[in-house]
C-alpha cells in the first residue's frame, strides 16, 4: 500500500508543472521601457509536455495512461496556441516546448521554436530578435508570493519576473470569483492589460 500510494503521489507531482521563478532587479530596467521592449520584440511561450509523468509511466509500462497524458495536454497546448494566434496581437509570438527551456533561454533557437503549426522553424524563416521575452502558464511557484498559484505570466529574456509595475501576471482566479478563467480566458486578459499599459506610457 505505502509503494501504491508513494508511486500516486509522484505520479501527481510530476504532471503538475511546478515552475520556480526569481524577481529580476528592478533597478536595471523600468516597467515602462519593458512595455516598450516587449511591443518591438518577440514573445515566446513555453508549452508543457508533462515528459517526466510519460516516462515515469511508460517506464512501468503504463503507455495507455502515458498516450493519454499526453493527449490531454496536447490538447491544453493546441488551445493556448489558438488562443494566442486569433487573440494576442500586442507583439509576435512563437512557440516552444518546455524539454527545450535551457536551449532557448540561451538563444539556441533553430529547430526548436515552432510557429501556430506546431511546425519547427528554421534559421531563414527567423527574424533577428531585438528583445524576447517569455510567457508560461500553468501552475507556477513565484518566490514573491511564497506559493503556488494558476495563471499566465510573462518573465523577462532570463526568464525571471518582471518589475512589479508591469502586468505580468493573469491569475486563473480573479479575486472571490468561484469560476476560473480558461487559458483563453487569461491571454485575451494578457493581451488587453498589455495594450492599456503601453497606450499609458507612450500617450
Amino acid at each position: 500500500m505505502k509503494v501504491i500510494f508513494r508511486f500516486l503521489f509522484s505520479l501527481v507531482f510530476l504532471t503538475v508543472p511546478h515552475i520556480t521563478f526569481s524577481q529580476a532587479p528592478e533597478n536595471e530596467i523600468t516597467p515602462e521601457e519593458h512595455i516598450q521592449q516587449l511591443h518591438l520584440g518577440t514573445l515566446l511561450v513555453r508549452l508543457k509536455t508533462k515528459q517526466n509523468a510519460i516516462l515515469l509511466l511508460e517506464a512501468r509500462g503504463m503507455k495507455e495512461d502515458a498516450d493519454l497524458i499526453w493527449q490531454e495536454q496536447r490538447k491544453k497546448n493546441e488551445e493556448i496556441v489558438k488562443a494566442f494566434t486569433f487573440i494576442f496581437d500586442f507583439c509576435p509570438v512563437y512557440f516552444f516546448y518546455d524539454e527545450n527551456s535551457g536551449l532557448v533561454k540561451d538563444g539556441q533557437y533553430e529547430g526548436v521554436l515552432m510557429n501556430a503549426n506546431f511546425d519547427t522553424l528554421d534559421l531563414d524563416t527567423l527574424h533577428d530578435f531585438n528583445h524576447v521575452y517569455f510567457a508560461d502558464i500553468g501552475e507556477v511557484y513565484f518566490e514573491a508570493f511564497s506559493q503556488h498559484m494558476k495563471g499566465a505570466v510573462i518573465l523577462d529574456s532570463a526568464m525571471n519576473l518582471l518589475p512589479r509595475r508591469f502586468p505580468s501576471i493573469v491569475r486563473k482566479r480573479a479575486g472571490l470569483a468561484l469560476i476560473e478563467r480558461t487559458n483563453t480566458t487569461m491571454i485575451e486578459e494578457m493581451n488587453e492589460m498589455l495594450h492599456k499599459f503601453y497606450d499609458r506610457v507612450t500617450h
